[in-house]
This record gives C-alpha cells, structure tokens and sequence, in this order.
C-alpha cells in the first residue's frame, strides 16, 4: 500500500513540476474526404453479413426489441413464438407478418433463452439465415442468403 502511495505521489510530483510541454503542432488542412459511394443493396432475400454481424454485436436483446411476439400454445405445449406486431424498416421486405409463429431458427428450437441465443449467436458464421414458420397452419421456411459485402 505504501509504494502505491508513494508511486502515486511520485508521478504527480512529476506531472506538476515539469516544464510545460511545448502545444501539439498544427497540423496542415486536410482534403475534405471525397463523398462515400453508396453501397449496393443486398440482393432479395439475402441481407449482408456486415447487418448480421453488426446485430450480433448489439445483442439479442436490442435485435428482440424491434418485435413482439408472444408464446404459442398447442395442448399446454410449445409450439413456437407467434409475431403479434413487426417494428422498424428492418422488417420491410421481409415474408413475416403478425400472426406467423416461428418454431425454429437455422434449424435450432427457440422456446428458451438459452435456445434462442445459441440461434442468434450461430449466425455468426451461417451462410444463411432459415426461419422455420406455422402461417395459417402450414409450416413453411422462409430464408436468405448472408451475403459478403457492407
């Protein structure tokens, strides 16, 4: 403890008793940036992987905010998590509707967190993103492509 303080003290003493440092030089005006190209949109039914990255580095969590969805319950059993309402740009464009349950996504159950995070989390070296769904009592797939690209 004594050498922390006296280290502490030592490195205050010469910060507070040194000559001033000389100001930084100025640097020379840069070139404004030229404008940046926009990207090209991803092709139907494929998103980029910068997207699906960048919404596995936000979490789970902030990607489930952009929906509600409640569980779907068949005999006191699991079926899946039916949408009840899609929120945001992010869902234009994409075949899910309220009303659609989800049961599986790239192939892996959904019903407990643990389960929905290991398929969050696998898409992060996924060539495609596979959303199985009951719509109207019929179960189909739904998917896209991870394309390579910003």
């Amino acid at each position: 403890m004594r050498s922390l303080m006296l280290g502490l003290f030592v490195s205050f003493v010469a910060a507070c008793g040194a000559t001033p440092a000389p100001p930084p030089p100025v640097a020379p005006k840069a070139e404004p940036a030229p404008a940046p190209v926009a990207a090209e949109p991803a092709p139907k039914d494929a998103v980029r992987r910068s997207v699906v990255d960048a919404a596995i580095k936000s979490g789970l969590g902030k990607f489930l905010a952009n929906l509600d969805v409640e569980a779907q319950l068949e005999k006191g059993k699991f079926v899946g998590w039916k949408i009840v309402e899609l929120r945001g740009a992010m869902w234009e464009g994409v075949d899910l509707r309220p009303g659609d349950v989800v049961t599986r996504v790239n192939g892996f159950k959904i019903e407990r967190d643990h389960e929905a995070n290991a398929a969050f989390k696998s898409l992060a070296v996924a060539s495609e993103i596979r959303v199985t769904v009951l719509r109207d009592g019929h179960a189909s797939e739904i998917r896209f492509a991870i394309v390579e690209g910003e």
